[in-house]
């Protein structure tokens, strides 16, 4: 039922979003310099790019970061329903309210990049920290109870999308400046 709701909702969302830029176009000559500006930046190849970039590098993070995200909500039921008990049913509703929280993390990664840090590796780098501190802390305290337990695996989740939204949204659209923002 929300899987439904929520594509018709982006649906008919969308067609909205698409009639209000049509709408506001721009007519055709006021688009010619535009058009003339990303054929110039189009001449950096794609490969240079990603050879002089960092991008590659940055592929690392990326791929560490899906791997904790997934790899820590597909844990969850396991981890409660062994170590505290519960069962699977209580365990399944604990995993679905987790998105809920997650949403935070990139509100969070928003807040502390467009207000402190001004940098999308740096924000990333503090979410990575702040996650890292959230499963320590798990780790060394392993009898702090199912809420700590499943608050500091929130925490870890919620970091990990603030991550996410940080490298796969913020750093490419860095590259607009050379018409690669799709591209990367």
């Amino acid at each position: 039922v929300f899987l439904l709701i929520t594509g018709l909702v982006s649906f008919f969302g969308l067609r909205w979003a698409k009639r209000r830029l049509e709408e506001t176009a721009l007519p055709p000559e006021a688009s010619e310099p535009a058009q003339q500006a990303e054929k110039a930046v189009k001449s950096v190849p794609f490969w240079k790019l990603l050879l002089t970039s960092g991008i590659l590098l940055m592929m690392f993070s990326i791929m560490f970061n899906g791997i904790l995200k997934e790899g820590v909500v597909m844990w969850i039921p396991t981890f409660i329903t062994e170590k505290y008990q519960l069962s699977p049913s209580i365990a399944l509703v604990i995993t679905t309210l987790l998105p809920i929280f997650n949403l935070s993390g990139i509100y969070v990664a928003s807040f502390l990049r467009s207000r402190y840090l001004h940098d999308e590796l740096q924000t990333s780098a503090v979410l990575f920290v702040v996650s890292t501190l959230a499963l320590g802390t798990l780790a060394l305290f392993p009898g702090c109870g199912p809420i700590v337990s499943m608050v500091l695996l929130a925490i870890t989740t919620a970091c990990m999308l603030g991550v996410n939204g940080m490298i796969l949204i913020f750093v490419p659209m860095c590259f607009s400046a050379v018409g690669r923002c799709a591209a990367i």
